[in-house]
């Protein structure tokens, strides 16, 4: 499931954190590779992709641009988004965050790449188990 996606090999400072389009990319591709085989998010996903992976990747590639660089690539709401799947629970955050902490762990050359992920990640799991538990 390796993207097509030409990686930008520019890379851009975050701070004194040095994080690529290309470290981007390949941490998406990574942690979607162990979603895609883990037994409790990869059927949640799929019924939601549908077999359709590439345009949710390229998705992510921008909106995690956005995130670490404050870019305009990605526009949407991925709280409604996550809100309108309805078989999302709380519990399942825990282990989305596992897997990326894993993924970040095994792709990332820095603790402090690993945070420009991970803290960002963190606040969105927790936004998104109170929209969820609200609903």
């Amino acid at each position: 499931m390796m993207s097509s996606y030409k990686y930008n090999r520019v890379f851009i400072p975050v701070g004194q954190v040095v994080v690529s389009r290309e470290l981007i990319c390949q941490v998406v591709d990574a942690f979607y590779i162990k979603v895609q085989g883990d037994d409790v998010l990869g059927p949640i996903f799929e019924s939601k992709l549908h077999g359709q992976w590439q345009p949710h990747l390229e998705k992510m590639y921008d909106f995690w641009t956005n995130v670490i660089h404050g870019s305009s690539l990605y526009s949407g709401d991925p709280i409604k988004a996550h809100v309108q799947v309805g078989s999302i629970e709380p519990q399942h955050f825990s282990r989305w965050i596992s897997l990326f902490e894993d993924t970040l762990k095994e792709e990332c050359a820095s603790e402090e790449q690993i945070s420009a992920f991970l803290a960002p990640a963190q606040r969105m799991a927790t936004a998104l188990i109170s929209r969820i538990e609200s609903n």
